[in-house]
């Protein structure tokens, strides 16, 4: 039998630190040859790419001054339409205070309709499409259920 120290013991007993935020893993987040911020903008990506074969141009990545303020909101992705105004997208995961004041600062700085996407089981749902100059529509929330013990 051999014997080890305290140290080495809570080494082999600790858990591996997540991401606060429950981010995959780098190999699972990564598609051809690029790392996305989350593996859920990775699958969206992969849905894109039969928006940019079509001949539309997607770019990831585009960086948004919003206003006077100068904060900045980096959006996942841009599509540009044949023949249609551009259209964000953002892939939202965890909802910060951060995200929801850029949120109202697009509602009056943005350049064009946002569309907040998020994934629900195998399926894209859209959460809301914020359209600078309008008011923004509130998201109905799930109710909790109350359970009765008999």
């Amino acid at each position: 039998m051999t014997t080890m120290t305290v140290a080495e013991w809570r080494k082999q007993q600790a858990k591996p630190k997540r991401n606060r935020f429950g981010v995959s893993k780098r190999a699972d987040r990564t598609w051809n040859g690029k790392v996305y911020a989350s593996k859920m903008e990775m699958l969206y990506a992969q849905e894109l790419d039969i928006v940019a074969k079509a001949g539309n141009r997607v770019e990831e990545q585009v960086p948004v001054v919003l206003g006077p303020s100068g904060i900045e909101l980096v959006v996942d992705f841009k599509i540009t339409y044949l023949r249609m105004p551009p259209l964000w997208v953002e892939v939202k995961g965890m909802e910060t205070p951060a995200w929801r004041l850029k949120c109202r600062l697009w509602m009056v700085h943005g350049p064009g309709p946002l569309k907040v996407v998020k994934l629900c089981g195998k399926v894209w749902k859209t959460l809301e499409t914020i359209t600078p100059g309008e008011p923004r529509q509130k998201r109905e929330r799930k109710k909790k259920r109350k359970v009765v013990m008999a």
